[in-house]
């Protein structure tokens, strides 16, 4: 699926074919927060809970779907996937809402640009299941075979991303958020197409 892009770059409207929408589907890894680890914060309360506090992000990838590319980023690079997301028409996620964007927010240096990446409409396929883990709602959605398959995949974008210069803990974690991303992507192609399956 889709075209790779190394490094830091980050779209832009000119990469989108004109008159088509922007949806842009992310994931981000981040450090585990063990204040965190038996509570269940909605995004305003993830918003407050990360008042004052520095949450290291690990790795992020997006997926344009109107350009049909990825993008990799590292965490010095989350300035740079705010601006793409806040640039987008739609944005697409597992979870986004309560996890990956409070933490992109509270990484931003411009409260501008927080007040754009908000106003962005935002499709999180955690809500619109309402099924509590991806690999859950993977698993009701699609067969063993094909699972396997993007697991195969995400074992040979980790090893070109160590070929590429990349540490092994920063490739493991820029693949896995690369699986997630294709995982989320999948999903929301069945929900648009009225085929999501939430329940056995």
């Amino acid at each position: 699926m889709g075209e790779r892009r190394r490094g830091r770059r980050s779209h832009n409207r000119r990469s989108t074919p004109e008159g088509a929408i922007r949806r842009v589907c992310f994931d981000i890894e981040a450090e585990y927060i063990r204040e965190l680890k038996f509570q269940w914060l909605n995004g305003d309360e993830m918003r407050a809970f990360l008042r004052g506090r520095k949450v290291s992000v690990i790795a992020a990838v997006t997926f344009d779907e109107a350009a049909n590319t990825f993008d990799w980023y590292s965490g010095k690079d989350m300035d740079l996937l705010g601006h793409s997301l806040s640039e987008a028409d739609e944005i697409i996620s597992f979870n986004g809402e309560r996890w990956d964007l409070p933490i992109i927010e509270s990484c931003q240096r411009k409260r501008s640009l927080v007040k754009r990446l908000q106003s962005v409409r935002h499709h999180d396929l955690q809500t619109i299941s309402g099924v509590y883990a991806l690999d859950q709602l993977v698993a009701l959605n699609f067969a063993s075979n094909r699972i396997s398959e993007w697991v195969r995949q995400t074992e040979k974008q980790k090893q070109q991303l160590i070929r590429q210069g990349r540490n092994g803990y920063l490739a493991m974690k820029l693949s896995k958020a690369w699986l997630d991303v294709v995982c989320t992507f999948a999903l929301w192609s069945r929900h648009c197409a009225g085929e999501l399956v939430t329940r056995r």
